[in-house]
């Protein structure tokens, strides 16, 4: 199975512009793993211009609504050692 990734960008995914794809390869077996969207310089301007109008409304939202999208994420890694903790 191949998975295909595509660009998140104002708040959607999206093929890239120039619908190229690199491909990500397992190096155990040499299968293709991911087909990643290349992004464009068309696409990269529309990242930072949806970043950039996001950017006042984003910023004024309460800071354990900002980290909500970023949990799914943080709780799959591996804890830090209790020693690298402040």
């Amino acid at each position: 199975m191949t998975y295909r990734a595509d660009l998140f960008i104002d708040g959607e995914w999206r093929p890239g512009s120039s619908d190229e794809r690199f491909a990500v390869i397992d190096p155990a077996n040499l299968s293709t793993i991911a087909r990643f969207a290349v992004a464009t310089a068309e696409d990269c301007d529309a990242a930072v211009d949806a970043a950039a109008a996001a950017q006042e409304s984003w910023g004024t939202t309460a800071p354990r609504e900002r980290s909500e999208p970023c949990a799914p994420c943080s709780n799959s890694c591996t804890p830090m050692p209790r020693r690298w903790r402040r």
